[in-house]
């Protein structure tokens, strides 16, 4: 089994790594997300996270029911900020 190096954000004064875990559940479960609505959705929080906020987008996947996302956002971006990534 391969184990992932964490990279690090380092600031003069600061050493930190925010990794943030979204889980969206469709109401009821129901199995409604399409692979065409998935493929909009990754392109869209790709570029919300990677464009728009700096960040990285490290893992996206999901089923009919839910999308699970792993991200990682800079210091820079508030606790606001990744509020506003996720609505």
């Amino acid at each position: 089994m391969s184990e992932k190096k964490t990279v690090y954000s380092r600031r003069a004064h600061s050493v930190c790594c925010l990794t943030y875990h979204a889980v969206f559940v469709v109401k009821y479960r129901r199995k409604v997300i399409s692979p065409g609505i998935m493929d909009f959705f990754k392109v869209h929080t790709k570029y919300l996270i990677e464009e728009r906020f700096r960040g990285n987008l490290t893992e996206f996947n999901g089923e009919a029911d839910h999308v699970h996302i792993l991200f990682e956002l800079p210091p820079s971006a508030h606790k606001l900020t990744a509020r506003m990534v996720l609505n």
